[in-house]
C-alpha cells in the first residue's frame, strides 16, 4: 500500500480498488455460469527468446 501511495492520490486509489472489485466479481460470476475463456488460451505457446 505504502508503494502504491508514491504514486496514487486519494481519488486514483479509489478507483483502483473499484476496478480489481470490479474483475473480482466479473471473473467468480463467470466461474459461476460456468464461462471459460473465448478461444484464448490460458499459457503462450510461443517460445521464449534465449537471451
Amino acid at each position: 500500500m505504502e508503494r502504491l501511495r508514491e504514486h496514487l492520490d486519494d481519488a486514483a486509489l479509489v478507483e483502483l480498488t473499484a476496478m480489481v472489485a470490479v474483475e473480482n466479481l466479473r471473473s467468480r460470476t463467470n466461474a459461476a455460469l460456468g464461462l471459460t475463456s473465448q478461444g484464448f488460451r490460458d499459457t503462450c505457446e510461443i517460445p521464449s527468446r534465449e537471451r
